[in-house]
Formats: structure tokens, sequence, C-alpha cells
């Protein structure tokens, strides 16, 4: 059925387009000519790497085809079904067998049927496998391209927001891209009211410079509970008695060794 279509071939053509050919990186000045040459080299194997990606598309799309047009199953359908247990191919016979000899087959769900099935699954599972490898191949140099591409972007943006700061037009150039940089999924959001990482690592921070301060009485402060003072440190003396000077019920310090003055 698949003899018209080397998918194993086309699976090689495209790891040999996707492999990046390297090139002689010698610090002497080139011609011109060799310079044209040195650059249109990457932008000739992306388009070699393009066409070998559209024929392997082109390939699975004759398998597919040739695969038949069975319905695609939903998630729901996934879990609805009956999950088949690896190792249980022989398993599948062994008790189509058994039911034929017991004279137990039934109309509604025929041996034949059965096995016919299984062998339907057992047909197309080296494809699965070998598909299986070539999805991670694929990945693998998307991946790979990816993230050297971003992590140079991320260079350059750390670049141009430098230069942004004395130049206005450049500022507004990069706004898509902050913006774009700042977005967060709202899964990733705290819950209305909690501080975010960044809140929660400039609190720690200013909770350990409040600890050097004012003699330490600020270090009990909680910066993340706004409403919490903090604890009363004892003041000097002895058994804790307040250092403040005494009162006396006029409101007159109390003077003479703790004495009030003699009221006239």
């Amino acid at each position: 059925m698949f003899q018209s279509v080397d998918g194993a071939q086309c699976a090689a053509a495209f790891k040999e387009a996707s492999m990046p050919t390297t090139t002689n990186t010698t610090t002497s000045v080139a011609s011109p000519d060799t310079t044209s040459a040195t650059t249109a080299a990457p932008a000739d194997d992306n388009a070699a790497l393009a066409a070998a990606a559209q024929q392997a598309v082109a390939t699975i799309d004759t398998i597919e085809a040739a695969l038949g047009a069975d319905p695609g199953l939903s998630p729901k359908d996934k879990i609805r079904a009956a999950k088949f247990r690896k190792g249980a191919g022989p398993m599948v016979s062994t008790i189509g067998d058994l039911a034929q000899q017991q004279q137990l087959e039934s109309p509604a769900i025929p041996v034949a049927l059965m096995l016919s099935l299984l062998a339907r699954a057992n047909a197309v599972a080296p494809l699965a496998n070998r598909l299986a490898a070539f999805v991670a191949l694929v990945n693998d140099i998307m991946f790979a391209a990816q993230s050297q591409a971003w992590g140079m972007a991320l260079t350059y943006y750390a670049l141009l927001q430098r230069y942004a700061k004395t130049d206005g037009t450049l500022a507004t150039a990069l706004e898509p891209v902050t913006e774009f940089l700042a977005y967060r999924h709202p899964s990733t959001k705290p819950a209305v009211g909690q501080p975010t990482q960044t809140q929660v690592r400039a609190a720690t921070k200013a909770q350990k410079t409040l600890a050097t301060v004012a003699g330490g009485k600020l270090a009990n402060v909680d910066l993340l509970k706004p409403g919490a003072t903090p604890a009363q440190a004892p003041a000097a003396g002895s058994n804790g008695a307040s250092a403040s000077p005494a009162t006396a019920t006029n409101g007159a310090p109390v003077t003479n060794g703790g004495a009030p003055p003699a009221a006239h």
C-alpha cells in the first residue's frame, strides 16, 4: 500500500537538510565576493530545509490518504474507550480462540472482527514508532533554532533599551516588544490582594535592611502584612519598667526619688 512513498528516505533528506553547514570563521579581511557568499550560505540552507519540509508534508498527506478516512477521536472518546494494555495482543488472540472453542461467540461481537481490528493496529504500529522519532527530530530542530534566535533577540533588546533612554523614537518603537515581554498568562498571576514574586523579593530585601536600623526595633515588621505593627521592645530599666518619667495624678512629673511634690 505504501510502496510508492519512501518515508524513510524523506526523513533522511529532511534531517540532512536541517543540519547547519559549517563555514570557515577566519579573522582575515574577506573580499566582497567572499562576504556575500558567506552571508548567502544560511539562506541557501534554510531554502533546502523548507523544501525538505514541504516534501515531508506532501509525503505525510499521501500516507494519510492511504490509511483511510477514519473519524478522529475526541479526548472524551478516548477517556470512555477501553485502554489497550501493553503486551495484550497475544491475549486477544488467545481469548478469541477459546471463545470459539467454547462456542461462546456472539454475532454482536464476532471474533473475526476482533482479530481484524488487532491486525489493523499491528499494521500501523511500525509507522507510529517511526513517526514518534520523526516528530521528536522535528521538535528538536525547531526548539534549538527558536531558542538560539530568541536568546540573540533578547541580547539586542537589552542593548536597545539602553539606547532608548536617550532616544524617544526608539523607545516608542520598542513599546510593542516591551508589552509583549511584560505579558503574563492569567494563570500565573497571583490572586487579588496577594503580593507578586517581585514584591515578595523586594519586601524580603527591605526587611533585612530594617533589621540593621533603629537599633533593630523594626526587625519584626512584616512588610507583606500592611496592618501588622512591630512588637514593642522592652524599655531600659529594671524588671522592664518604663524609662519615661513618671507622672503624678495631677500630671506633674514625679521628682525626689519618685515621691510626688507636696501640694500647696
